[in-house]
């Protein structure tokens, strides 16, 4: 029997609670990056015996649609899954829901979930701070608790056969959408000392690093945003700073963990 944790992780928060709870199953176990775009490429096949704890952050209230295709590269062959998700601390809506059922279809046995508000990829205020050290503690007992169940039963919550939501929609107060899917962070050449560590942190590849321009995806995980020291890349369109404060005035109340198992 083998541990894995397996995390989609931008900002790093959807990281420490995947190792947290994989932590709680066992002591030792294999981390796999998929926040790497060379990781997610790659095929991943499991053991029945083995646990496997998976993580990856809420977008727009769902599992993030770039991910989708990359579940194909793996196969459970009957492990153990420990779906988890984080979200900035808005809601987190159905991906959980989804990301059990991406696990089922590739033979994994879901037998535990949870959902971890954590500081939102916009936000240094929303969800400041967490998953905090409460939040791990909770994480690890957690999957202590996993690996104590009598039997590998689901949880009811998966069971549900009802359709997923539709993607999270911005509106701004009178209910009129605010489109941001093609929106961007500026790069600003004169606070850059050229260390190149947003190019590496960008999950989808994105930095070009002899122009430094966003040339590709941007799925707005802020990892140049809060991942550079200089403060070289930030977001100014207006219906994004728009969402952003919104969000910040209208979910700033403190969100607790719900676990499945």
């Amino acid at each position: 029997m083998k541990t894995y944790s397996i995390y989609f992780s931008g900002t790093g928060n959807t990281k420490k609670v995947v190792k947290a709870i994989a932590g709680g199953i066992s002591s030792e176990f294999e981390e796999i990056n998929w926040t790497e775009p060379a990781t997610r490429a790659m095929g991943h096949a499991f053991q029945r015996e083995d646990y496997v704890v998976f993580g990856v952050p809420t977008i727009a209230g769902r599992v993030p649609n770039v991910l989708l295709k990359s579940f194909g590269n793996i196969v459970g062959n009957g492990a153990r899954a420990v779906a988890a998700v984080t979200y900035g601390n808005r809601a987190y809506d159905d991906s959980l829901l989804e990301l059990a059922r991406l696990l089922k279809e590739r033979e994994f046995r879901v037998i535990g979930g949870a959902a971890f508000p954590a500081e939102h990829s916009f936000s240094r205020i929303l969800g400041a701070g967490r998953p905090d050290s409460e939040d791990l503690t909770k994480a690890v007992d957690f999957g202590r608790n996993v690996v104590a169940k009598i039997d590998d039963s689901e949880p009811e919550i998966f069971r549900a056969d009802s359709e997923l939501k539709s993607y999270f929609q911005p509106r701004d107060r009178e209910k009129n959408p605010i489109n941001i899917l093609k929106v961007k962070p500026v790069f600003n050449a004169d606070r850059c000392v050229g260390c190149g560590r947003c190019v590496k942190a960008c999950p989808m590849g994105s930095i070009d690093k002899n122009t430094m321009e966003v040339t590709g995806i941007c799925i707005k995980c802020c990892a140049c945003v809060k991942g550079c020291p200089e403060g070289a890349w930030s977001f100014e369109d207006e219906g994004f700073l728009y969402h952003k404060s919104e969000l910040e005035y209208l979910y700033g109340d403190r969100k607790e963990i719900e676990f499945y198992i």
